[in-house]
């Protein structure tokens, strides 16, 4: 009787620490995707979602190889600050999405080679901000890139 006592404290245990590792691990984490914009221009975002029911603190988008940049709306000021790599946050609400332009740092010389890229995207849930969470990796490149933009049709207004 006592062995299976332990046996279902251990259980219990175990699927309590299951539970935990999910919830402050993967549960209301932002999701992200590369989307272009074809209209008066070709224009590379990455879209980040929050599929929670609360909201997210995004504390900054980082590219690793630096070969692009992220900023945070479509103003100038946006993409001053994006050059002099200053860091940002914004709150996405429950359900919201936001596009966050890509700058593209490469020299015309590498504009033609295919690389890696992996976007870092650093972030905490408003419930609990002092909480550190796992960053979301969304990793694609720039071949992936420059198909997305060739398949997106141009909007008409």
């Amino acid at each position: 009787m006592l062995e299976a006592i332990k046996l279902v404290g251990a259980i219990a245990g175990l699927l309590s620490t299951a539970f935990l590792i999910w919830d402050r691990c993967v549960r209301g984490r932002p999701r992200a995707e590369v989307t272009v914009e074809t209209l008066g221009g070709t224009r590379e975002y990455i879209s980040i979602k929050n599929p929670g029911d609360s909201n997210l603190l995004i504390l900054g988008v980082s590219v690793h190889p630096p070969i692009y940049g992220v900023g945070k709306d479509r103003s100038a000021g946006a993409a001053v600050a994006e050059a002099a790599k200053r860091d940002w946050s914004l709150l996405l609400r429950a359900g919201d999405t936001r596009d966050l332009p890509i700058f593209d740092h490469r020299n015309q010389k590498d504009v033609s080679k295919n690389q890696r890229v992996r976007f870092l995207i650093r972030w905490r849930k408003t419930s609990s901000p002092w909480l550190p969470q796992v960053p979301v990796p969304h990793w694609t490149s720039t071949n992936d890139i420059r198909r997305i933009a060739a398949a997106t049709p141009d909007r008409q207004l």
